[in-house]
């Protein structure tokens, strides 16, 4: 049996399984076989990152915080910068080279993206991907609908909070080329996914591809709406104000890092509540317009062509910081004999990955 850790980028450390088998968590860490990451978009600056001439090796956790160490010195130093660097240590996934030309590219006119969206559409949809496009049209229609509530809603608070004629804005203030731009890279990621599908090397997503999904019910989808512009409300307020709120966890010395007591986004409770993580899927779709969960499939590209390399059918698999878990379904839809094992700081988030995880159990026996 090969053991594989998938190691997710987070800030957050794990205290916490989803799985009860801590050994096998413990075992499975011990076995890093490469440093994995895949572009998905304009914000990562990286591929594959499997370094080049070792990717069979064995890379001990020593011998991976030594690499980043001198990558990251090295980058510091570097006038060409970090992804210059980065290309002579290691080697990239194609779509990395993608979207760095795309950052490079001049900003287009709305029209000009819209065009462009258009006809990344009508390519998937013409090249047999009409029910992907379709669920995916729907996705981010739904979450550009709540970015506006939300907003919306935010900027009439603030203004009834502060008197009529005060002038107050907390909503997000986009211009039609920046929001056009943001629909662009939505659907170049979709194409991404599709591709991916399209030639086999993971699954049509199990949820795009069921309508009896419990996304798709208008009473869920109305629920998680109220949620998140309401949310968005607060979050947004104190944006505007510049006031972050405290989280419970200060009054819990020693049970995390103060690093992890802050709240960076405003959000409230941070990471640190029941609340926050009813919410967590829905906000954090509608700031990608519904693509996040096509950005961390990318993820199964490099983890499922390592296994197929090594031929293992059972494998172990270590999720570091799994949030809520959805990610966590994909690779079981993936790798349903794999033995999964879930980590996340949260207690609260990782109560919501399990119920990820019985839905998938009760939607795809």
């Amino acid at each position: 049996m090969c053991a594989i850790t998938l190691i997710l980028a987070s800030a957050r450390p794990a205290v916490a399984m989803l799985a009860s088998d801590a050994r096998s968590a413990v075992s499975a860490g011990r076995s890093i076989r490469a440093c994995m990451q895949v572009g998905v978009g304009p914000s990562v600056d990286a591929g594959e990152a499997i370094r080049k001439g070792s990717a069979g090796s064995r890379l001990r956790l020593g011998d991976a915080r030594a690499l980043l160490k001198d990558t990251l010195d090295a980058a510091a130093s570097s006038p060409a910068g970090p992804g210059a660097h980065e290309d002579e240590r290691f080697g990239s996934d194609p779509s990395v080279a993608r979207w760095r030309t795309f950052q490079r590219e001049r900003p287009a006119t709305a029209v000009d993206n819209l065009r462009a969206a258009a006809s990344i559409s009508a390519s998937i949809g013409s090249g047999g991907g009409g029910s992907y496009a379709a669920a995916a049209g729907l996705r981010t229609s739904y979450f550009a609908a709540n970015a506006l509530l939300g907003s919306l809603a935010a900027e009439v608070h603030e203004r009834l909070q502060a008197g009529a004629g005060s002038g107050g804005r907390s909503g997000l203030d986009i211009d039609a080329a920046t929001a056009s731009r943001l629909l662009l890279e939505t659907v170049m990621v979709y194409e991404q996914d599709y591709r991916a599908i399209s030639e086999g090397e993971y699954k049509m997503p199990w949820d795009m591809a069921m309508l009896g999904h419990r996304q798709y019910t208008p009473a869920y989808a109305l629920r998680q709406s109220a949620l998140f512009v309401t949310e968005a409300v607060a979050t947004l307020g104190r944006r505007q104000r510049q006031d972050a709120p405290g989280v419970w966890l200060g009054s819990a010395p020693g049970l995390y890092p103060d690093y992890y007591k802050n709240n960076f986004h405003y959000q409230t409770d941070g990471w640190m509540s029941s609340g926050s993580a009813a919410v967590y899927e829905t906000s954090t779709e509608t700031l990608f317009l519904g693509r996040q969960d096509a950005m961390q499939r990318q993820t199964l590209r490099p983890l499922l062509r390592a296994l197929r390399r090594t031929g293992a059918s059972a494998p172990k698999v270590l999720e570091v910081a799994c949030g809520t878990g959805r990610f966590a379904t994909f690779v079981r839809d993936n790798l349903p004999r794999a033995e999964l094992t879930a980590t996340d700081l949260s207690p609260f988030y990782l109560e919501a990955a399990r119920e990820n995880d019985a839905y998938w159990r009760r939607a795809r026996p």
